[in-house]
């Protein structure tokens, strides 16, 4: 009895060691083998990929058509070659010499060949080939993200983008040069959920482009901390269309471009705040068949609309414009509206900030800027009496204004509001009616919208001040049929109710005039 039961013990601990015990030589359970994504697709290989030197080797041949390379190799050297148009990778088979279009790059593992088959390193090739190569250790996986063009050839002037990144991704810059051109243009794209998708523009007509493209984790778009991640090239056989390039914007500000359909000679762009309903319309002429036009977004933050009309006809005859298409627009920039440039109110032109800064330089404050600005423009702009005599609706710019030192209330109140705003002072457009009090004019039969005049009002000390310089900077002879400069500042912070008698703001007008 005690001899079985001693040998009963003696089994049971021979057991125990036996399942404790590691398999034959040391080694361990095998590990999971590394699997490899190209965006969600998994690349399928022959050979497992392996690690040497902290660097993963897979099969050329599976990764090199994955990532849109053409195929090569040259027996006499042992050299594989993956190309396609403007890159050209070789690696030589037990040579830590890799070149990329022609240049040596060293790699920490060499090509091999196992199983008959040539491995080389992912990572090289992945990055070379613009994708973003990240390893999870713990799941023993590989993903190359990677952004590209199903077609790298384009009729429109539109090159659709898409592809994932990594989820920690926020945004992806792309600058684009044409070959010969010095002209390089940013754009933007924001990931969603890992995915990101865009219709880029090539902007400089028909050509071969460079498109270098940058990602980030910044949440701020106009981060500086953007990394490389690839270059596409493509070629732009067309010129057709009108764009906008821009899908969003920091500056309120964007660029309409391109050419429209054949026999178009003129363009209207309305542009539309979403939230507010604010809108204004801008228009171009085509130059040679092209348009370009940088358009405002001056009415705050948020999305726009941009509806785009076109004519036939030249901007001076054109009465019809017919529908084209609808563009949007998110804009991000969170200034005041009202110290905003826009088409017609040039506030950020170097002449009209010079002037502003050279008025505003010794005054304190801005009380004291806004009396210095007006007063400048009462001085030195004068009333065009072709305008009171022919009828002519002059509709000058602030910059033109400046300029010709001749204009109509519009031209006055332009530049009054471009200098204002080139100082930083908010200052506004105001459209409304004037009447003549002194000829026994009144208000009878004149609708709440009806305009014939144009003043300011300028943000001063936490209130809208109103301002007239066109009133304030004289008056037209009618004997003499000219200018009279006779200036005043009767119209300078004028009491409301007493600039109400002889001004009203217009109501119900469905534009906005700056």
């Amino acid at each position: 009895m005690q001899l079985l039961r001693k040998w009963a013990i003696f089994s049971l601990a021979f057991a125990f060691v036996l399942i404790l015990a590691p398999t034959a030589h040391g080694e361990q359970t095998p590990e999971e083998p590394i699997r490899v994504f190209f965006n969600d697709d998994p690349l399928v290989f022959e050979v497992d990929p392996v690690i040497e030197n902290g660097v993963t080797l897979v099969e050329f041949r599976t990764l090199f058509e994955r990532i849109g390379l053409e195929i090569g190799w040259d027996a006499e050297t042992q050299t594989v070659t993956g190309s396609r148009d403007g890159l050209k990778l070789s690696l030589t088979i037990g040579s830590k010499t890799a070149r990329i279009n022609g240049k040596p790059v060293e790699l920490d593992a060499a090509p091999k060949i196992m199983r008959d088959k040539t491995v080389v390193p992912l990572r090289f090739a992945a990055e070379a080939a613009g994708s973003d190569v990240r390893w999870d250790g713990a799941a023993r996986t590989i993903r190359m993200y990677h952004i590209g063009a199903e077609n790298l050839a384009t009729d429109t002037n539109v090159l659709r983008l898409s592809g994932r990144v990594s989820p920690d991704v926020r945004w992806i810059r792309f600058e684009v040069t044409k070959e010969g051109g010095n002209d390089t243009r940013t754009d933007y794209a924001e990931a969603k959920n890992g995915y990101v998708e865009h219709d880029l523009f090539l902007h400089d007509g028909p050509g071969i482009y460079t498109v270098a493209v940058y990602q980030t984790i910044a949440v701020n778009r106009n981060s500086s901390l953007y990394r490389d991640f690839g270059v596409i090239r493509v070629e732009n056989r067309g010129y057709s269309g009108l764009h906008v390039l821009e899908r969003s914007t920091g500056d309120s500000r964007v660029t309409a471009i391109g050419n429209p359909p054949e026999g178009i000679r003129s363009v209207l762009l309305e542009v539309i705040h979403n939230i507010s309903g604010d809108k204004k319309q801008v228009t171009a002429e085509a130059v040679n068949g092209r348009i370009e036009k940088t358009v405002y977004l001056n009415f705050g933050k948020g999305l726009y609309r941009i509806n785009a009309y076109t004519s036939e006809e030249s901007l001076a005859t054109a009465r019809e414009f017919l529908f084209y298409k609808t563009f949007q627009v998110l804009n991000l920039d969170a200034r005041n509206r009202y110290l905003v440039p826009s088409e017609k109110v040039e506030s950020d032109h170097p002449d009209i900030v010079k002037l502003a800064e050279e008025l505003t330089r010794d005054k304190k404050s801005d009380a004291e800027k806004s009396r210095a600005i007006h007063d400048w423009v009462i001085a030195n702009v004068s009333y065009d009496p072709a305008v009171y005599f022919d009828g002519i609706d002059r509709s000058d710019t602030a910059l033109e204004t400046l300029n010709s030192r001749l204009a109509d209330c519009d031209g006055y109140a332009r530049l009054n509001a471009a200098l204002h705003r080139a100082a930083g002072i908010p200052a506004r457009i105001v459209l409304g009616t004037l009447i003549d009090r002194a000829s026994g004019e009144t208000w009878d039969g004149i609708g709440p919208a009806e305009v014939n005049h144009a003043w300011n009002e300028v943000f001063i000390d936490g209130r809208w001040m109103i301002q007239d310089p066109t009133l304030n900077s004289g008056y037209i002879d009618l004997n003499a049929k000219s200018f009279v400069r006779r200036n005043s500042h009767f119209y300078y912070d004028p009491d409301r109710e007493v600039f109400a008698l002889d001004h009203r703001e217009a109501r119900g007008l469905n534009y906005v005039f700056d």
